[in-house]
């Protein structure tokens, strides 16, 4: 993670500060106003510069929350708060309300392939979604959820038999399993429509 000057915020959502003669990454506050799941991961990304454990980590939220979100966790059950874990997710089910997550699972739900949009590009959007639809459910619950939706926007039904047979467990498996349908030593080269993918279908002959 590139640093800024001392006390300069930073567009990641960390600030540098130096204490007792070394760097550290500082989160920026958050108060329960903007994207939980994002200022958790920015949170993570200045742990890990910090090299923070997770005893460590757990004594930073009454200095990193303010206003809405301080109230929440100092709402917590003593139980919850000695666990970061714990924590983090009671934090998000009430910091996350389901309301906001029905907003995710509707666009989820209807989310299209666009024209020229790439297989990786919509993978990404994908798992951006079901991270805001789905914020408490397990990775391998939202592996199931999302592969199923990737596949379903491939517009090809040859290409996702194809996929399918591969057994890919997530969605950038699937991605990297479509990517192997379209090469030559594949035994068949099936282009799908996004751009910079070869777009006409052909079986090669050995």
């Amino acid at each position: 993670m590139r640093m800024s000057k001392p006390g300069k915020k930073e567009a990641s959502g960390v600030l540098e500060t130096a204490v007792r003669g070394r760097t550290m990454a500082i989160p920026e506050q958050y108060d329960g106003s903007s994207d939980w799941n994002e200022w958790l991961e920015h949170f993570e990304d200045a742990a890990v510069v910090n090299g923070w454990s997770e005893a460590k980590k757990l004594k930073w939220p009454p200095l990193s929350l303010s206003q809405k979100a301080r109230s929440t966790f100092r709402q917590l059950p003593t139980s919850i708060r000695s666990s970061y874990r714990s924590c983090v997710t009671s934090l998000k089910e009430r910091l996350y309300p389901p309301s906001n997550a029905a907003v995710y699972r509707s666009e989820l739900e209807n989310r299209r392939r666009r024209a020229q949009e790439s297989c990786s590009d919509i993978g990404r959007d994908i798992r951006r979604l079901l991270e805001k639809a789905y914020p408490t459910l397990s990775d391998y619950a939202k592996d199931i959820i999302g592969l199923d939706k990737f596949l379903n926007t491939l517009d090809r039904p040859e290409l996702v038999l194809l996929v399918k047979q591969r057994n890919p467990k997530n969605i950038e498996d699937a991605e990297s399993r479509a990517d192997g349908v379209r090469r030559p030593n594949s035994g068949f080269v099936w282009g799908c429509r996004c751009s910079g993918c070869d777009s006409s279908p052909r079986r090669l002959v050995r």
